[in-house]
């Protein structure tokens, strides 16, 4: 487990470097808001690892692109009113009722996508029992909802890190772009 850690912390040390000036290539209306960095996921003693851009408009809609060196190449996930879609680098496409359900079966990993859309903003799903921590700034710093624990790490009153666990998997995001 030590040694999957360690490897993780270096492709997330490396992807910082190396996407430290990626730009969004989404097109979206001016009311969106973008995040982009790096994700790093440890589920079942392995380690995958690599860069996001998340877009996540108005009406619950989000556009989800994750590129990375373990085959994901520019994988695009899009949620909209009607249906979820996940488009991979070779153009195949892919449709589900559920974000989870998708990555799970195309990637053979998931992450709590559906739950994302709400705190990678730092705010709990809505309609959903939760508990909550916040410092002194009233800055959230542990969530506890729908079984996962997130913990934030606040820079300059923005959130910069965010720790997402349950069970056996582990989900580290570093934001190094918030363009609202």
């Amino acid at each position: 487990m030590l040694r999957n850690y360690l490897k993780l912390t270096f492709f997330l040390s490396v992807l910082l470097l190396l996407v430290g000036c990626a730009t969004t290539q989404i097109n979206a209306p001016a009311n969106a808001k973008k995040l982009q960095g790096i994700f790093g996921v440890v589920h079942n003693h392995q380690a995958e690892s690599g860069r996001f851009i998340w877009v996540q408009m108005a009406d619950d809609s989000f556009v989800l692109e994750l590129y990375g060196p373990l085959g994901l190449g520019a994988t695009a996930l899009t949620r909209n009113a009607a249906e979820v879609t996940l488009t991979t680098a070779n153009g195949k496409i892919y449709k589900a009722d559920s974000p989870e359900a998708l990555l799970e079966k195309v990637l053979g990993w998931s992450m709590p996508i559906s739950g994302m859309s709400s705190w990678l903003w730092a705010k709990p799903v809505s309609g959903i029992p939760f508990t909550a921590q916040y410092d002194y700034g009233h800055h959230l710093t542990q969530l506890h909802q729908e079984g996962w624990k997130i913990i934030y790490t606040w820079q300059r009153g923005q959130v910069r890190k965010i720790v997402m666990t349950q069970n056996h998997v582990r989900i580290t995001v570093v934001v190094n772009q918030e363009v609202n």
